[in-house]
C-alpha cells in the first residue's frame, strides 16, 4: 500500500511537471503530450490497484538489502552531482560504482571468479560503454544536449 501512494504521489508530480510543456495539436504533436498521457494512465491504474488493496490487502513483507540502500544512495548521488559535474563524469562514477556493487554480489555467488576482474575490469568496461553509448545515443540520434 504504502509503494502504491508513494507512485501515486510522484505521478502527479509528474503530471504537474508537464502541465507546463506545450501539448501542441493532433498534427504536430507537443513535448507535454506524451508525459501527460503516461502520468493520467499511470494515476488511473495506481487508483485501481489502491481500491484493490483496500478490498483485498495484501502486506508484504518490505525489506531493505545493504546492496539495494547502496544503489538507492548512489542514485540520490547521481542526481545530485549530475548538473554540477556533468553527465560524463557523474554518469561514468556512477556506472562503475554501481558495477563494483554487482560484483560484490557475483564475488559472493562465484567464489572462483578473479577478484581483479571482477572489482575493476568488468565495472570499468561497464563504465566506459555505457556512459559512451548513451552520451552519444542522446548527443547524435536525440539532439538532446547532456549537461
Amino acid at each position: 500500500m504504502l509503494i502504491i501512494i508513494i507512485l501515486l504521489v510522484f505521478s502527479i508530480a509528474f503530471l504537474f511537471q508537464a502541465a507546463f510543456l506545450p501539448m501542441g495539436t493532433l498534427k504536430n504533436i507537443g513535448p507535454g503530450l506524451y508525459p501527460t498521457i503516461l502520468s493520467i494512465v499511470m494515476i488511473i491504474l495506481l487508483l485501481v490497484q489502491f481500491l484493490r488493496e483496500i478490498k483485498f490487502p495484501s502486506m508484504p513483507k518490505l525489506t531493505v538489502t545493504r546492496y539495494q540502500l547502496i544503489f538507492i544512495i548512489l542514485l540520490g548521488l547521481f542526481i545530485l552531482f549530475l548538473e554540477n559535474a556533468g553527465y560524463l563524469v557523474v554518469g561514468a562514477v556512477f556506472c562503475f560504482l554501481f558495477s563494483m556493487v554487482l560484483g560484490w554480489q557475483l564475488k559472493q555467488a562465484h567464489n572462483d571468479e578473479s577478484s581483479l576482474k571482477i572489482y575493476l575490469v568488468l565495472p570499468l568496461v561497464a563504465a566506459v560503454l555505457i556512459t559512451g553509448v548513451d552520451y552519444i545515443l542522446f548527443e547524435i540520434a536525440f539532439d538532446f544536449h547532456l549537461p
